[in-house]
């Protein structure tokens, strides 16, 4: 009972709800802007639509695919170039490469890459933030990341079919 009366004292006390709040509207506004730039310039390819591979596919994306994602690309990314001595305190640096290897990652089409360069850029400064102070950052960027592919999912179960 003490460890969920701390975790809620946790949650109060820091940046996690402010980064959700954040997260959500630019993950909306960073998604939206790459792919209406695009679309003035070429013709839209077939996105690739997650909601259309089904709730097996949907259970994957919440749980394992943002476990996965977020120690390859901003734990082991961060953490194994922050020992080099070139690398060190230079967050910025750290934060821009780690959003460009995620966006490269999500390769489908341009709009997207584009779109999860700036979602990695997010979950890269909510992991080096919260690295500083929280015991978990894994966990609450894997969630943050998960909160993400809901709604994702969900945005393309309503909006295409």
């Amino acid at each position: 009972m003490e460890e969920i009366i701390n975790f809620k004292n946790k949650i109060k006390n820091s940046n996690i709800l402010l980064y959700i709040i954040i997260f959500l509207v630019i993950g909306f506004i960073v998604k939206i802007i790459p792919i209406l730039i695009y679309s003035v310039f070429f013709d839209l390819p077939e996105i690739d639509n997650p909601a259309a591979k089904g709730y097996f596919y949907f259970f994957i994306a919440i749980t394992f695919i943002p476990l996965f994602e977020t120690f390859i690309f901003q734990h082991g990314i961060i953490s194994l170039l922050s020992k080099n001595k070139f690398f060190k305190g230079k967050n910025i640096l750290l934060i821009l490469i780690s959003a460009f290897i995620f966006g490269l990652y999500h390769w489908y089409n341009i709009p997207r890459i584009i779109s999860m360069f700036f979602v990695g850029i997010i979950l890269a400064y909510v992991y080096i933030d919260l690295k500083k102070d929280e015991k978990y950052p894994i966990l609450y960027v894997s969630l943050l990341h998960a909160l993400h592919n809901t709604i994702v999912f969900v945005l393309g179960k309503i909006l295409i079919k």
